[in-house]
């Protein structure tokens, strides 16, 4: 799993999906 979408975000980091990466 690359995408950061599917990885659990650390706490204070920004949701995912607002972060500006790309989808594909």
């Amino acid at each position: 799993i690359s995408h950061p979408y599917m990885r659990p975000l650390p706490p204070g980091d920004p949701p995912r999906g607002k972060a500006p990466l790309p989808e594909a």
